[in-house]
C-alpha cells in the first residue's frame, strides 16, 4: 500500500490530524522518470516529442482500460505513449500527501580525495495520490490518480524541501501550512473539468514488480495526472 513504502525519515514524519485532509510520510523513490513528469506539451495536450499522442475518453471508457491493462501486457504497451484527456474531478475520499526524493546524480566534490566530503543534494517533492470521480452518470465510481507536484506546489506557500525539514523541525506550523494547501488543491480540482493523464509508469517497469495491482481505486495508482485543463 501507500503507506508500507515509508523510507527512512517516516518515523519524523507523522501523520496530520484527522481534521486536515493531508498525511505527512517520506517515501523512496519511485519508478517514476523524470521524464514522464515533464514530458513537453502534456499539459496541453499535445503530442510529445517521443511520439506520444493525445485519446479522449470518457470516464467509463478510462477505467474499463485500467481493467484490462492491470493484467494485459499488449495493451498496457498500446496506450504506455498516450496522454488520456478525460472529465473528471478530485474526490477527497482518499487524498495520500507525501514527500518524495527527487532522483539526482549531482554530487557536491567539495574536497576531492577527501573522505566524507562527497554530497548528495536532497531536493523533494510533492507526492500527492487521490481519487477522481467522474460525471454524475458514473455514480460513485472511482479511480486512483497519482497528481504531478508542480500541478499541486503552487496551493503550498512553502516547497516541498522547505516544508519537509520544517516538519522536522515544527511539526505544528508545518502541519497547518500542508492543510491549508490541501485544502485549496480539493478546492481548485474538486470540480469537473479536463484532467490529461498518463500511466505512471512504462510497462517494463509495470510488469516487473512483484505483486500487480488488484484495484484501480487503491492506494496504488496506475495513473498520474500531468495537466489539468480549463
Amino acid at each position: 500500500g501507500a503507506g508500507a513504502g515509508a523510507g527512512a525519515g517516516a518515523g519524523d514524519a507523522s501523520s496530520l490530524g484527522r481534521t486536515t485532509p493531508a498525511s505527512f510520510a517520506s517515501t523512496g523513490t519511485s519508478g517514476l522518470a523524470p521524464s514522464e513528469a515533464s514530458t513537453p506539451g502534456a499539459a496541453l495536450g499535445l503530442p510529445a516529442s517521443s511520439g506520444a499522442y493525445t485519446e479522449p475518453m470518457s470516464f467509463a471508457e478510462l477505467r474499463s482500460l485500467l481493467l484490462q491493462i492491470q493484467s494485459d501486457r499488449s495493451a498496457y504497451e498500446r496506450y504506455q505513449d498516450k496522454t488520456i484527456i478525460v472529465p473528471c474531478k478530485l474526490n477527497k475520499t482518499l487524498f495520500d500527501f507525501r514527500f518524495e526524493k527527487i532522483r539526482s546524480s549531482k554530487k557536491d566534490k567539495s574536497s576531492s580525495g577527501s573522505k566524507g566530503e562527497k554530497k548528495k543534494s536532497k531536493e523533494y517533492e510533492f507526492c500527492l495520490t487521490a481519487h477522481l470521480t467522474g460525471t454524475v452518470r458514473d455514480g460513485d465510481a472511482r479511480i486512483s490518480a497519482r497528481f504531478v507536484s508542480r500541478l499541486i506546489e503552487p496551493f503550498y506557500s512553502v516547497r516541498p524541501t522547505d516544508l519537509r525539514m520544517m516538519h522536522k523541525e515544527d511539526k505544528e506550523r508545518a502541519n497547518k501550512l500542508a492543510s491549508e494547501g490541501s485544502t485549496q488543491v480539493i478546492l481548485e480540482y474538486g470540480d469537473l473539468t479536463s484532467f490529461h493523464m498518463r500511466l505512471l509508469l512504462s510497462a517494463k517497469d509495470y510488469f516487473a514488480q512483484s505483486s500487480l495491482p488488484d484495484t484501480i481505486d487503491g492506494s496504488t495508482a496506475l495513473v498520474i495526472v500531468t495537466g489539468v485543463g480549463r
